[in-house]
């Protein structure tokens, strides 16, 4: 059972049920820096207005983040803790959508040729960007591959069933 994971992922998922801001690890771990330094480093809950409203992807992907993920993985988290059925189809959706959206966001930085910060520096390059971001790579990953087995293992379950003829 991997519901440490999942407790990770209640955590790490209230985080985004903040409405309309710069996610932590944009802000602090990359374009904070070059834009809010100290200010971010102190309250890195305090968004940085100018880095959300010049980066269009933030945008769009804070809003999908604030108004979809949030209360999705909220669902989660209950139908994990009331053991509903559904709980494996929404970890599996939950964790695709963060995989997708971590992607995404490595992917628009290595186009832009890695802009918002200082390439290659071992605290905001690897700590920051690609340690603190590759978390949100390897924990969906992982409550994915979870899900998945979850959900075939109850497949097989009922594909072994033999249907009764009336």
């Amino acid at each position: 059972s991997l519901r440490y994971s999942q407790t990770i992922l209640l955590v790490v998922q209230l985080e985004k049920l903040r409405p309309m801001g710069c996610e932590l690890r944009r802000m602090v771990g990359w374009e904070g820096w070059e834009r809010g330094g100290l200010r971010s480093w102190v309250n890195p809950w305090v968004p940085l207005s100018s880095v959300c409203r010049e980066d269009n992807f933030t945008v769009c992907m804070e809003t999908i983040t604030a108004w979809a993920w949030g209360p999705l993985s909220l669902w989660t988290v209950l139908a994990f803790l009331q053991r509903q059925p559904h709980r494996y189809v929404l970890q599996l959706v939950v964790s695709l959508g963060q995989l997708y959206g971590d992607v995404l966001y490595f992917y628009t930085e290595y186009r832009e040729g890695f802009a918002h910060s200082e390439m290659w520096h071992p605290l905001y390059f690897w700590f920051y960007f690609v340690f603190m971001n590759a978390l949100w790579i390897v924990i969906p990953s992982i409550l994915l591959l979870d899900a998945w087995g979850h959900l075939s293992a109850a497949q097989r379950a009922l594909d072994s069933v033999k249907p009764k003829r009336h």
